[in-house]
């Protein structure tokens, strides 16, 4: 894994009440990881705010998924946010990110909007938790806009 921080500052992360809540995994169940990590092409950052970690899909397309503390200003997770996004294009070489949130985690959503995602219509799926997503992405391009 690349990125500005470690295996155990992201597990810390991913299961903080606040952010495991909107997981969908079972309550009393901890999330590791590790499997993520061991992929020296995924992407892991943070911030104050708390971070996002990019999965590598292949053919530099990278999932996005945010790991913001609820509760945190809007505005400061928007440009840490920018900031991740312009990381991903810039050093790490991702042509597209993807993110796929499900249709109940508005947050994600909204989140996503502001930062310029655009949703790919009839891209709707049921994850493996069995919840209805969508899917958005933004592209290199966003880096000039």
């Amino acid at each position: 894994m690349q990125g500005n921080t470690s295996l155990s500052e992201l597990n810390n992360l991913v299961n903080l009440p606040a952010i495991y809540a909107s997981t969908g995994f079972p309550e009393g169940k901890e999330i590791t990881l590790a499997e993520f990590c061991a992929d020296p092409r995924n992407v892991g950052l943070t911030c104050q705010y708390g971070g996002m970690i990019f999965h590598y899909e292949g053919n530099a397309v990278y999932s996005g998924h945010f790991l913001f503390i609820p509760g945190s200003p809007g505005l400061g997770i928007k440009r840490a946010a920018a900031f991740m996004l312009q990381e991903m294009f810039t050093k790490y070489g991702a042509r597209v990110i993807k993110g796929y949130p499900p249709r109940e985690n508005r947050a994600v959503r909204v989140i996503g909007i502001a930062l310029g995602y655009r949703k790919i219509k009839d891209a709707n799926f049921i994850d493996e938790l069995n919840r209805p997503c969508e899917t958005y992405e933004v592209k290199e391009q966003w880096v000039q806009s």
